[in-house]
């Protein structure tokens, strides 16, 4: 399972920053392979979609839905019409799931949404410096550097590449690539980095 911080902003720590253009400072000297693009709400949805261990606010959610919908199930025969005691109670639970399930979706996905605005409110430009033993990153201004033994994890799925560290989170979409195979390639080198970070 996929454990994420919550409690982080913008797009990995701190104060959400603002789109900017990327100084050359901190690329100063590099020869290595550059990505540049631009992040949205959205792209911070899809990894608030992965699926993950439940924390926090959400996991309060979740116990609070499972105590309403068991006194729901409790309160249905007293405050719905007598033909309802005629339904079998097999098919009574059922639907008192259903409910459950739909209602606890619904509050899931507003809580994505709210956190993938948190984290990234506004348009931001990214540019990513990827060297064999290290990524650079600049976000609005604010110079970052990810390295193997830092990293806690790289996550691949059809549309991006997400590679955590202690500090932040970088979100690569696959537009930033030459296509999957590319991005592919990019996580399966850096996974690899992660198992082996003396290389």
């Amino acid at each position: 399972m996929i454990a994420k911080d919550s409690n982080r902003t913008g797009p990995g720590v701190g104060e959400p920053p603002a789109p900017s253009i990327l100084g050359p400072a901190c690329f100063a000297g590099m020869s290595a392979r550059r990505y540049g693009f631009t992040l949205d709400w959205r792209d911070a949805l899809a990894w608030e979609r992965l699926p993950q261990e439940l924390a926090g606010r959400a996991k309060a959610i979740w116990i609070v839905s499972i105590l309403l919908a068991g006194l729901g199930y409790g309160l249905m025969t007293d405050l719905l019409p007598p033909w309802v005691a005629r339904v079998p109670e097999l098919v009574q639970v059922m639907v008192v799931l259903v409910l459950w399930w739909g209602l606890w979706a619904l509050a899931m996905a507003g809580l994505q949404r709210s956190r993938a605005r948190r984290r990234i409110p506004l348009p931001l430009a990214i540019r990513v410096e990827a060297s064999d033993d290290h990524l650079k990153v600049d976000w609005g201004g604010a110079c970052h550097v990810m390295r193997p033994e830092t990293i806690r994890q790289v996550v691949l799925t059809p549309s991006h590449v997400f590679v955590e560290d202690a500090k932040r989170l970088l979100i690569l979409p696959i537009g930033a690539f030459g296509g999957m195979a590319d991005m592919a390639a990019f996580a399966d080198h850096w996974q690899e980095a992660l198992r082996d970070p003396e290389g």
